[in-house]
């Protein structure tokens, strides 16, 4: 396996922008999940602060929220960030770790995990810290897939045998729907629900505080 910095550094700013536009897979995929995001944060009130954990180009959160919120990003590299910054420049994106939060307790009223919450080095730890910036009665919304599916596993090695080849080894973790919720309770918040897409293969979490 490579380096953790390694993996963090092969996919490419532009990766999803370029993607999504040009590959009709890509965006059969993400449009139904974004679609299934957007019922679950239609009542996100204008004018909230809104998180992106992981946020790449900001790409993600741009096609998930509809409405004026204050969206924050943070992403491990400054080369991501600057691309992001230059891609949504109304957005307030700065280089950051999902286990170690740069905010202050209790300060946003949602907290997104795009595809994002396989790629980090402690999941556990990072939903912790999305707590603590967490407002009472804010919201966490994570988006994951569930690797261990028998068709997904098919899927996943032909993308990464073509188009996908910059996600070799960039999954530190295999999620499903049990090892998901133990996380989640550990980390102690109130409820959740587990939402399917895909015909099971992916999994879309709602969290409350």
């Amino acid at each position: 396996m490579q380096n953790l910095n390694d993996i963090y550094h092969q996919v490419p700013p532009d990766y999803w922008d370029s993607s999504y536009k040009n590959n009709i897979f890509q965006w059969l995929w993400h449009n139904i999940r974004f679609r299934a995001l957007r019922k679950i944060t239609k009542d996100i009130n204008d004018g909230s602060n809104v998180l992106d954990v992981g946020c790449g180009s900001g790409f993600s959160i741009e096609k998930t929220l509809s409405g004026n919120f204050n969206v924050y990003g943070i992403d491990t590299t400054e080369e991501v960030i600057s691309y992001a910054k230059k891609m949504r420049p109304d957005y307030h994106f700065q280089v950051g770790h999902a286990e170690s939060l740069p905010f202050e307790d209790n300060f946003f009223d949602a907290i997104f995990y795009l595809d994002v919450i396989e790629h980090l080095k402690d999941p556990f730890l990072s939903l912790k810290e999305a707590r603590r910036v967490l407002r009472p009665e804010g919201i966490v919304i994570i988006l994951v897939a569930k690797e261990n599916h028998p068709l997904f596993k098919i899927i996943w090695w032909a993308w990464k045998k073509m188009k996908g080849r910059v996600w070799e080894d960039a999954h530190l973790w295999i999620f499903d729907e049990d090892n998901l919720s133990k996380m989640i309770i550990n980390a102690e918040f109130n409820t959740f629900k587990i939402h399917k897409t895909h015909f099971g293969m992916s999994l879309l979490v709602v969290l409350k505080k």
